[in-house]
């Protein structure tokens, strides 16, 4: 196990290497940075490079646009059914740190300040993949946005070598900690450069006989719709989606937080374009970012050892069902797959139904240690699970809370008003036709619906699932 006094010393030796970068990075630009040359891989530690990209908001229609990061991962796994099971910031964020569901951390508050202050309450850090990974050996960064609610002035959280942790939602003049120093950068810098700048310098900095573990957090796609200056003439003809879903025509079979929704009018629908615009042009900043944080590790010959995630904390709704926003189970919401890359996936589509607790289990065997108390399941081997658990906790003006479960053929969703909803993802994908609509109330399922699988037993069951629990199969 990693001692305090040397995670001290070691964070010491990466922040007097790191010191210089960081001074040029305020005005930084990731994909302006000049690349070393690939050099050959130095003699290292047998343990993977791990690094886990995680964007904000980013939609299962965005993948497109990072195009350079694709191709740079040619070869990588793809889950399109990676499933988040309470598609909001900081729950999805414990859950992908903790492996563990949102009713089991339940850092879940809609309330900004109260997801960090949970997290601390709630003494994640201890058991989360930071800590893991340092305890496994591996020298470890948190860059970018961590938990909602921090604040610059708080000290850093454990488990990580490097912190260099954003406060605010915004992408220019962030005030930014930096193990526990607060930086505040000019108005015109684009943060993303300044992660991504340094991120370059702790791969640069961690010595070829340590493991290293990025965990970098890029504030894109999330509003303000405010990108990089250099993207803003991109994608000026970018259209939204034209899929039965976008201003769905009826939804009288919805619960009332969607039916009670007027049709989209036309000024909002070109707000909604004007914002995808936005959306996909920082998106492009992204994938200078992530795609140049590929090359430094390819020139530190790292890159061949290197376990990559690139996902989202969740999707979101721009239209679909009428909606603006996450939070609700529907599938642009909860739904955005998942590329991992590296010695310890094999290429190809992996239809398997996984979810955001997986990942930290995954990193732990890729580590050769175990993930404490997780929910999910390691995807290294060929397990599988039939359902995800679905939940909105506190219910907001936009969405209504509730519990249900997800399989790759259907969605279901008891909401606390007493509304259910039904869809048969195989043959209504955009799930138009809620087969529980309002007023149905009977203990029988109507014909034709699988009332064999006793959804409501299961949402019940899942929704206190601990550990095994949550992934055995029907």
């Amino acid at each position: 196990m990693t001692t305090t006094a040397a995670r001290r010393s070691r964070r010491g030796v990466l922040a007097g290497m790191i010191g210089a970068p960081v001074a040029g990075a305020a005005g930084g630009n990731a994909s302006a940075r000049k690349r070393e040359k690939p050099s050959k891989p130095a003699p290292g530690s047998t343990k993977p490079n791990i690094v886990i990209i995680q964007l904000d908001d980013m939609r299962a229609a965005d993948w497109p646009t990072l195009r350079r990061t694709r191709r740079m991962l040619k070869g990588a796994a793809w889950f399109p059914n990676y499933v988040i099971g309470f598609p909001y910031c900081s729950p999805s964020r414990a859950s992908l740190l903790t492996g563990k569901f949102a009713h089991n951390h339940m850092v879940v508050s809609m309330v900004q300040s109260a997801c960090f202050e949970a997290w601390r309450q709630g003494k994640y850090d201890r058991i989360a993949l930071g800590r893991v990974l340092q305890q496994a050996g591996y020298l470890t960064a948190a860059i970018g946005k961590y938990m909602n609610g921090y604040v610059v002035e708080e000290p850093p959280c454990e488990g990580w070598d490097r912190w260099v942790v954003t406060e605010a939602q915004a992408h220019f003049g962030q005030r930014v900690s930096v193990d526990g120093v607060v930086v505040k950068t000019p108005k015109e810098t684009f943060t993303l450069g300044l992660l991504a700048d340094y991120a370059k310098a702790f791969i640069t900095s961690v010595p070829a006989t340590e493991p290293l573990f990025l965990y970098f957090n890029p504030l894109e796609p999330h509003n303000p719709d405010t990108p990089d200056k250099r993207y803003r003439d991109r994608f000026l003809g970018a259209v939204l989606p034209a899929e039965p879903w976008f201003n769905e025509s009826d939804v009288s079979d919805k619960p009332a937080f969607v039916s009670q929704i007027p049709p989209l009018t036309g000024t909002e629908i070109a707000e909604f374009a004007a914002s995808n615009r936005a959306r996909l042009q920082m998106l492009l900043s992204v994938d200078d970012a992530v795609s140049g944080l590929l090359r430094d590790l390819k020139a530190a010959g790292r890159l061949d050892n290197t376990n990559v995630f690139v996902v989202s904390d969740n999707g979101f709704m721009l239209g679909e069902h009428r909606l603006r926003a996450k939070h609700a189970p529907y599938t642009p919401s909860s739904v955005v797959p998942m590329l991992a890359w590296g010695p310890g996936f094999n290429p190809g589509t992996d239809r398997r139904l996984v979810s955001n607790v997986d990942i930290a289990p995954t990193c732990a065997e890729l580590a050769g240690v175990e993930m404490p108390e997780a929910d999910g399941f390691s995807l290294l081997g060929n397990r599988a699970r039939d359902f995800v658990p679905m939940m909105r906790h506190a219910a907001s003006s936009v969405t209504g809370a509730g519990r249900g479960l997800r399989s790759r053929e259907l969605l279901y969703f008891e909401l606390d008003t007493g509304e259910r909803e039904y869809y048969d993802l195989t043959n209504d994908p955009f799930e138009l036709n809620n087969l529980l609509p309002p007023g149905y109330t009977g203990d029988v399922w109507p014909a034709g619906l699988p009332g064999s699988l006793a959804l409501h037993a299961q949402t019940a069951a899942l929704g206190k699932c601990v550990g095994e629990q949550c992934s055995r199969r029907a």
